[in-house]
This record gives C-alpha cells, sequence and structure tokens, in this order.
C-alpha cells in the first residue's frame, strides 16, 4: 500500500432554511456566514488565568519581506512541493525514497 493516499472529498450542495439548493454565490456566502458565526460564544471580557506568565518582555519590533526573500521562500516551497510529488509517484509503484 502506498504511503500517500489520496482522499476525494465531494462537496454537497448548501441548502437554505427551506431546503432548496443555493446557486448563488452571495447567498452561500452569507448561508455560510451565519452558520459560523452561530458557532462563536460571546465575550465576556474575562481573560483565564495563567499558571506561569513569561517574565520576557521581549517584542518584535520590525519584519522586513524583500522581493528576493520571498522569492527565495516560494521556489523552496515549489521544490518541496515536487519533491513530494515525485515520491507520491515511485511510492506508488512500490519503490522507497526518503527525502
Amino acid at each position: 500500500m502506498c504511503a500517500w493516499e489520496i482522499k476525494l472529498v465531494l462537496a454537497r450542495p448548501l441548502h437554505d432554511a427551506s431546503g432548496n439548493i443555493v446557486l448563488d454565490d452571495c447567498s452561500k456566502a452569507d448561508l455560510l456566514n451565519n452558520y459560523f458565526a452561530s458557532l462563536g460564544i460571546i465575550d465576556n471580557d474575562i481573560l483565564p488565568s495563567v499558571a506561569h506568565p513569561s517574565s520576557c518582555a521581549c517584542t518584535l519590533q520590525t519584519v522586513v519581506f524583500t522581493e528576493a526573500n520571498v522569492t527565495a521562500a516560494i521556489r523552496r516551497l515549489k521544490i518541496i512541493y515536487l519533491a513530494a510529488r515525485m515520491n507520491y509517484r515511485l511510492c506508488c509503484l512500490g519503490k522507497r525514497v526518503t527525502l
């Protein structure tokens, strides 16, 4: 059996309160928004107590994103993605590859 397993998930259509299939994008967004908003709780402004609060007064001062850094990060992601795909293909052929 292959170490990588692909699972196909078919999304079911969204239905409104009357049971009708919702086709309009705005209606879908409203339906999902109302659902996820119903899962939340109302904030009571009470923070939980922390057993061991951090004594570090460190703060992040500056974050710099250069075009070169972002490009390099994207290239690394592409390499990791392609290596994983190749590993998947080889694995399904019965070959074991360690990245």
